[in-house]
């Protein structure tokens, strides 16, 4: 399976998941590594325009390509497995300990809706799993962000 992310040039060969453990997510609470990746390219650079300043998003981006093994468990959880409103911070905990129990159960990953989109899939790994070191990056591009979704310009 290929996954995506969009990252600046600095970040290209970065899987550690170290950003996500030291500032925290949705889906992961502060202090535990995990990589956040896309199911498709689009949402990639959706979900980096939403959660970057402005003024970065002008700055050269990296388009990650990453080669997910066959045999990787990943639990897929549906916004009917979730409670109404899911993606308000107040829901927070709940989602960090709904991920975490699947991690304790032995999946590499989850995959889940995304908050922009529930329609397309946010793919969240283990990076303390101990397959991990089987996820590779096979491609990497450059991408900019076309100004016109970048307000004010």
């Amino acid at each position: 399976m290929k996954v995506y992310r969009v990252v600046p040039p600095r970040y290209a060969s970065d899987l550690s998941g170290e950003g996500a453990r030291k500032w925290g997510g949705r889906w992961n609470p502060k202090g535990t590594a995990v990589l956040y990746t896309a199911e498709n390219s689009s949402l990639a650079l959706l979900e980096k325009l939403v959660h970057t300043d402005v003024d970065l998003l002008r700055a050269p981006q990296r388009l990650l390509t990453i080669e997910i093994p066959d045999h990787f468990k990943i639990k897929t959880i549906n916004t009917t497995d979730l409670p109404k409103q899911w993606q308000l911070p107040l829901h927070y905990k709940m989602l960090q300990h709904l991920m975490l129990t699947y991690f304790k159960e032995g999946f590499h990953g989850i995959s889940v809706p995304s908050a922009i989109n529930s329609k397309d899939a946010v793919l969240v790994f283990d990076v303390s799993h101990t397959d991990y070191h089987q996820i590779e990056i096979i491609e990497t591009e450059p991408v900019f962000f076309d100004t016109r979704l970048i307000k004010g310009d």
